[in-house]
């Protein structure tokens, strides 16, 4: 897609989007996909050994172009309560992932997909309909792609493990947000009622233990004695959630028509972002530049955008005041969109 901005002139026609591949995917939810890239190091590999269809790992195989690899997770066509993972550019399902536990925790919301730092496997974060959270851990962290469960020995063969399993909710998660450092330390959950939860993720491949049913709503914890931190605010029914790159501030939006924002350390409301009429559906945070939204090697260019007198000219106040203003867009249901200027 172009990235020139429609007041600006250009001289080359303006690139437009194109379909690379289609995915069939179960819409009848309320669910966002979630994806991750696959890192050179993490590349499809073919494994013979492992039975695998030759015609299947073959086009895996073949990257001769450099095409980008993308892993897709979404919810199951006929079990609204399991995880599909699907392979970009191939479209092959690698892996399906069941219900967490006997009890049925009602239709996926929302999904999170990630390679854990520290133990270096594919990681799964679903919230559900019954206001619980999973997470879910292959316990293989060398090619998680190689192994195929259908025809694999079943003595042998990797295998998805829950971690983690709480439920703190009380009403359906609508929205997850992840620790967006490196360290995927943590993610925050919301939901309908009004509640704005942080869980820690595990640092362990271990699953859990299912303790007896019990009549609370403790978290039932694996390798961790960190419970969730609850924060109630007072403000049922957030619908979206999103941390900024630097993991200082949450923003939700409200179906009140109210976007807030929360420090994530202390789990505190910092501010409200009133301006909508009815409810607000989306929210979208920026980047934070480093080094105070002046880029690397920007000096040369910089200098071009400066004038005679010293000052910049319509454009490079644009940039300026774009790389420097910490941006917050808000969505409602009256159709507009909001943009702010937050911490």
């Amino acid at each position: 897609m172009s990235k020139v901005l429609p007041v600006d002139a250009v001289s080359e026609e303006r690139r437009k989007p194109w379909i690379l591949h289609m995915l069939d995917v179960n819409t009848m939810n309320f669910c966002a996909f979630a994806m991750c890239p696959l890192y050179p190091d993490m590349k499809v590999k073919e494994d013979e050994e492992k039975g695998k269809d030759e015609k299947a790992e073959a086009k895996i195989q073949k990257d001769e172009k450099g095409e980008d690899q993308l892993l897709i997770a979404v919810p199951n066509t006929l079990t609204s309560e399991s995880i599909d993972i699907f392979h970009i550019p191939t479209l092959y399902r690698l892996h399906n992932i069941p219900s967490p536990g006997p009890e049925k925790p009602g239709m996926i919301m929302c999904l999170s997909l990630f390679f854990h730092p520290i133990t270096k496997c594919l990681t799964v974060v679903s919230g559900y309909e019954d206001g619980s959270v999973s997470i879910f851990s292959f316990n293989s962290p060398i090619s998680p792609f190689s192994t195929s469960p259908s025809t694999a020995p079943s003595s042998r063969s990797p295998q998805w493990n829950t971690i983690y399993h709480s439920k703190s909710h009380i009403q359906p998660i609508l929205s997850l947000s992840l620790d967006p450092s490196p360290d995927r330390k943590f993610f925050l959950t919301s939901g309908a009622d009004d509640r704005i939860i942080k869980y820690l993720i595990p640092t362990t491949t271990t699953p859990f233990s299912p303790s007896p049913p019990a009549s609370n709503s403790k978290a039932i914890l694996s390798s961790t004695k960190d419970e969730p931190k609850i924060l109630k605010t007072a403000h049922a029914g957030q619908q979206s959630i999103e941390m900024r790159n630097d993991g200082k501030i949450a923003v939700t939006a409200g179906w009140d028509g109210r976007a807030r924002v929360y420090g994530v350390a202390k789990m505190r409301e910092l501010a409200v972002l009133k301006w909508h009429k009815d409810g607000c559906f989306a929210v979208a945070v920026a980047d934070v530049l480093e080094g105070g939204g002046v880029e690397s090697g920007g000096d040369e260019k910089g200098k071009e955008l400066v004038g005679r007198l010293g000052h910049l000219d319509v454009k490079g106040e644009r940039l300026r005041k774009a790389r420097e203003t910490h941006w917050v867009a808000v969505g409602g249901k009256d159709g507009k969109v909001s943009l702010w200027d937050v911490y």
